[in-house]
């Protein structure tokens, strides 16, 4: 990128050329897994991002689906939560992003 000013007179002024580094690349969930305690299920998610935001879910077995923060730091590449489960089948959408935009979806099965 660079900066190019031009004036009423048309006087011009240029910076000089700079590169920018932007980050295309996907997050990489590689691994979901999960134990059951009643109806909770401790859940840890491995990520590949070097820009990690964060993790969200979304459960369709919720009453009230709405997409919730699974966590916003990574520990050894990896996030631990906690989390309720409806009786039945929960299908859980979990969405991984990187401060740039870039997002990767996945989908994971529980049955309470």
């Amino acid at each position: 990128y660079w900066f190019e000013l031009v004036d009423r007179v048309g006087q011009t002024d240029m910076s000089r050329a700079n590169s920018l580094e932007v980050d295309t690349t996907f997050p990489i969930i590689s691994e979901i897994s999960h134990t059951l305690s009643g109806s909770r299920a401790d859940i840890t998610i491995k990520v590949t991002e070097e820009n990690f935001e964060e993790i969200t879910y979304l459960n369709d077995a919720d009453t009230n689906p709405k997409e919730r923060t699974f966590c916003s730091s990574l520990r050894n590449g990896a996030c631990k939560k906690r989390i309720p489960l409806s009786q039945g089948t929960n299908e859980l959408h979990f969405m991984a992003f990187d401060e740039a935009g870039n997002v990767v979806a996945q989908d994971y099965e529980i049955t309470v």
